[in-house]
């Protein structure tokens, strides 16, 4: 099962020390990648979010998968 991760905000806020990932990036910015946890994040910028996030909150980091098949 493939469980999609997005922000739905024109330009998403970070918290302190971690960088926001501006919706503009389209094209190959805009490519979903997969997470070794299984789940399809919208782009390499929000994986990034997400570790930021989880290193503040001390979560598990996600690494992107080596195998796409991972998430569906």
């Amino acid at each position: 099962m493939c469980i999609l991760f997005y922000l739905s905000i024109s330009i998403i806020t970070a918290p302190p020390g971690c960088t926001a990932c501006p919706k503009g990036k389209e094209g190959l910015f805009d490519t979903p990648i997969c997470g070794m946890n299984g789940v399809a994040y919208k782009n390499y910028c929000y994986l990034e979010l997400r570790n930021c996030i989880a290193k503040k909150l001390n979560k598990t980091i996600v690494k992107p998968s080596k195998t796409p098949t991972t998430c569906g």
